[in-house]
Order: structure tokens, then sequence, then C-alpha cells
């Protein structure tokens, strides 16, 4: 379940601050009672509204909420970011549903008896089977996992490959869809053909999704055998599919996901990241969206590339609200502040 949870790397840019409570978290509002304008801080809030539902078996409330992102991001406009709560909360979530296996599959029977022809219900199903794949493998590498370990971790990646195909047909109606295929063919090695053919497909249908080419954007990395090169390639044409709503939006989004997955000292030295197009990247995150931790994110990248001028300008902006680092291993705030301060 570790490759799930990359993702949420590059959304630790969006605001933590809950929001103004909606329909699907206020029984005393009706569902189009009032227009509301997401923001990127309803991820979090929502996410946590969908684990909840998934625990407590509300599907009404579940079907709705998907129904209701997926039609944003259809759109295009505002709120078009909110299916990454489903992601997000079947990341975080499905762990702790998997406490009482018994009550989560006894809802997904009932669920699916109810709503024959849903589009989440499989994909909650998918996720349960590829979350416990990864609860019996753990997050090391493949030759410190047990035989025992690893045989179960593929027993349940299959039973989650065989709950993706039964989907149907119809499963490609929603994004997440094309985020588990990566997902699952890459952890079951089933090469780079496979994955390429379901991210292009995806993000032709989705260009505006962050989960289907975070998920791709994994198995670019070295270390799966995939190269700098080859991960700036898709991190461009996913700038590229999404330029037409988010500007550069995405490249920094990528790239912040990226910091997490390789050693940070000498990041811009070790990667293709540009930080030139990178600072373009936050400058158009900010201009869509102005919010304190993307400025957080974007002083942390300006000091790992030495841009004292801009790590200036964005520490004066966030004041008190500073909070450089973003917990990189190799990113010292105190040493970011200090170079903020040096040279006056």
């Amino acid at each position: 379940m570790k490759l799930l949870a990359i993702f949420l790397a590059a959304i630790a840019m969006l605001s933590p601050v809950r929001a103004t409570a909606q329909w699907w978290d206020n029984p005393g509002m009706a569902r189009g009672q009032a227009m509301y304008v997401y923001k990127r801080a309803d991820i979090d809030h929502a996410s946590g509204r969908i684990q909840r539902a998934v625990l407590n078996g509300e599907i009404d409330v579940l079907e709705s909420m998907h129904e209701e992102f997926l039609r944003l991001e259809k759109a295009g406009g505002p709120g078009r970011w909110m299916m990454t709560a489903f992601a997000r909360a079947i990341e975080i979530g499905m762990p702790v549903a998997l406490g009482d296996r018994d009550k989560l599959f006894a809802m997904l029977a009932r669920w699916k008896q109810e709503r024959p022809q849903s589009l989440l219900r499989p994909m909650v199903e998918v996720g349960a089977w590829y979350s416990s794949a990864w609860a019996h493998r753990g997050s090391g590498v493949a030759r410190d996992v047990s035989p025992e370990a690893l045989t179960l971790f593929r027993r349940d990646l299959d039973r989650a490959a065989a709950a993706l195909e039964g989907a149907g047909p119809g499963a490609a109606q929603t994004p997440l869809y094309y985020m588990f295929a990566i997902l699952i063919a890459g952890s079951s090695g089933r090469g780079a053909q496979v994955m390429d053919a379901a991210y292009r497909e995806g993000a032709a249908k989705y260009p505006l999704n962050f989960p289907i080419v975070n998920a791709r954007r994994n198995f670019m990395l070295p270390q799966w055998g995939g190269s700098h090169e080859a991960l700036d390639r898709l991190i461009r044409d996913a700038v590229a599919r999404s330029q037409h709503a988010e500007g550069t939006a995405m490249y920094a989004a990528l790239y912040t996901a990226t910091a997490r997955n390789v050693e940070q000292r000498d990041f811009f030295g070790r990667t293709k990241a540009d930080w030139r197009l990178m600072r373009h990247s936050f400058e158009d995150s900010l201009a869509l969206e102005d919010d304190f931790v993307t400025l957080n994110a974007y002083a942390t990248f300006a000091c790992m590339a030495g841009d004292r001028e801009t790590l200036r300008r964005t520490v004066a902006r966030l004041g008190r609200r500073a909070s450089l680092g973003l917990g990189l291993e190799f990113v010292s705030p105190d040493a970011c502040l200090e170079m903020a301060r040096g040279d006056r």
C-alpha cells in the first residue's frame, strides 16, 4: 500500500485547514442548499468523511460524494481536484477498515446488492485487497521480506487485479480505475508496457487527475527500473495535458512527490528537475490558490536550489507561518531560514 501513499507527498503542499462543512458532513444541510467553491484544503476534510462513511457503511454518502467530485473533475473548474480525496481516503482509511474484515466485506456485499451498477464500490474492493497485500508485505526491500509474506502479498494482489477486471468495462468511467490499474501492474511486475497503456488511456480521459499520473511516476523512478530522464518526460507530459486549466502547477506537485523518493541532497543535480521551471510552477500554483502550505513548499525548494532571493521573498510572505523542510531528510529548516537572513 506504500505505493499509493506516494501521491500524498505532493499534496503536502495543500492546506490542512478544516473547510466549511458541506452537505456530506452536515446532517442539517440539504444537498445543493448553498453554492460552495471548493478549495484544495477541502481534500483532507472530504477524505476524512469518506473514511468514516466506509467504516459506518454509509453507501448513499459515498455514492453521492463520488458523483459530485467526478462531475467537478470532468467540468475542470473549481473542485476539479476533489477526486483525490477518494484516493487519499483509501490509502489512509483502508488499513483501519481492514481491522474488521468481516464487517468491511459484508458492507461491500450489501453495497453490491443495493447498487449493482456502482462505479465506486468495485474500486473500494480493489483498494481493500491492494491495501491488504501491502500490509502483508510491508515497506522493506524485497530481499528482506519473508517467503510467507510474499506469498500473501501476491495472493491479495491477484485478488485486487481480479476485482478490478471484474468491475467491468464501465469501471473506466472513474479515474480510480486507472490509478489502481497502474499500481497493481507495477506492484505485480507486469512491466512498463502495461502501465504505459493504462496511463495513456487514463491521462487522456482525466488529464487533471493527480493520482493517475503520480502512480505512473512512482514506477518511473530508478529504483523501479526507470530513469530520471523518463520521469522528467512523464512530468512534462502531465504538465502539457493539464496546462489549459492549471498552467504548470503539475510540475511542482510531481517533483515535490519525487523529492520524497530520492535522496534530497543535491536534488536538482540528481534529478532532471529544473529549478527555473519549478519556480514558475510554484508561481502558477499560488496564482490558482494562494495558501501558506504551498508557499512553504516553494520556500523549501528555493532553499534546496540555493535561490536566496526567492527564499527571502517567500519567507517574508510567510512571516510566522514559515514551516520549511517538508520533513525532507537533507533539508534543515534552520539553515534555510539562516540563508534567507544572510547578506542583508
